[in-house]
């Protein structure tokens, strides 16, 4: 699937898919342009390793959320190679959090970088496509855009708009032979599935047939296909890489991940005998219980058991809750 002479920028393409990707086009032909935003060593690393492999590249610095250096970004790569032919939308970053607990700075940065940095991408090559009547757009987004994940609220938004993004562009330039598809990829084996706990990992592992997770390669394969020539009538599409029966349900996926809650129960000193029942039936269902006896009533005093508001004692829990009590 030759794209010989395409030139080809990708972003966020100095690790893990990126650079996957960047070498799979590379073989194909392609002259790439790696973007990064911060971590310039990783990026001239990919440069020299399409070097190595008797390609092209360069190294190109943006924030994809600032447009502004997006636009210097595009003008980079049309001063070094005249064109853009094929976008790959991959920068992207991951900020987990329960929606109760997710700060508005938080759920900003993963929307921002993730759906407005493909906008951002996207417009700036587009018109260079358009006018020369041949592009491909590929967007990396993610199984959890279309299934959705506790704790991943933003994360799951930012993909799922680029979905609905990408199918709305694909209808606006196909008469353009521009084409504009998504790739979803399920758990691949990179950084981030790395730092999973090894009980999730176990659990993922259960569900695949293959016994393995995805590899980089698997989804720069499926990328380098739809840059292709032969991927012509594909548009607007979204390609899923993973096993999709397979995934874990979303309880599984909450107890696993994170407590939701801490909950303080304060009881007057002659409940100790339930308090301590309590801790003792109900142990496995906490991350954490701690008990502290003696704690000073309402009134300051602490004197008397006889009085709900002296003496009192206190139980401390994180309390990790299914999705089903939410």
């Amino acid at each position: 699937m030759s794209i010989d002479g395409k030139v080809a920028l990708i972003t966020g393409g100095s690790r893990g898919i990126g650079r996957a990707i960047a070498l799979r086009l590379a073989r194909d032909g392609a002259r790439i342009a790696i973007n990064y935003r911060t971590n310039e060593d990783a990026a001239r690393y990919v440069v020299n390793a399409v070097n190595e492999i008797g390609g092209e590249a360069i190294a190109v610095c943006a924030d994809v959320a600032q447009s502004a250096e997006v636009d210097e970004m595009v003008k980079q790569v049309l001063d070094s190679w005249g064109g853009i032919d094929i976008l790959v939308n991959n920068a992207g970053i991951i900020h987990d959090s329960l929606l109760m607990r997710m700060t508005e700075e938080v759920w900003d940065d993963v929307v921002n970088t993730n759906l407005k940095g493909t906008y951002n991408c996207t417009k700036a090559s587009l018109r260079h496509m358009v006018r020369q009547r041949w592009g491909r757009i590929i967007s990396v987004v993610s199984v959890v855009g279309l299934e959705g994940n506790p704790g991943q609220s933003n994360y799951a938004a930012s993909k799922a708009g680029i979905i609905a993004f990408s199918r709305s562009i694909a209808k606006e330039v196909a008469s353009r032979n521009i084409t504009v598809n998504a790739v979803a990829p399920g758990y691949i084996s990179t950084e981030i599935v790395a730092d999973l706990s090894p009980e999730f990992k176990e659990l993922i592992m259960s569900r695949i047939p293959q016994n393995r997770f995805g590899t980089v390669d698997d989804v720069a394969n499926m990328v380098g296909y739809l840059a292709s020539e032969e991927a012509g009538y594909i548009t607007g599409e979204v390609i899923r890489v993973d096993n999709p029966s397979l995934l874990p349900q979303p309880n599984s996926i909450s107890e696993v991940r994170e407590p939701i809650l801490e909950v303080t129960i304060v009881a007057p000193s002659r409940s100790v005998g339930a308090i301590m029942e309590l801790m003792h039936t109900r142990r496995s269902e906490f991350r954490r219980m701690e008990y502290i006896q003696g704690i000073t009533g309402g009134n300051g005093a602490g004197a008397s058991d006889s009085s709900d508001t002296d003496g009192q004692n206190r139980v401390v829990m994180e309390y990790t809750m299914p999705l089903g009590e939410m």
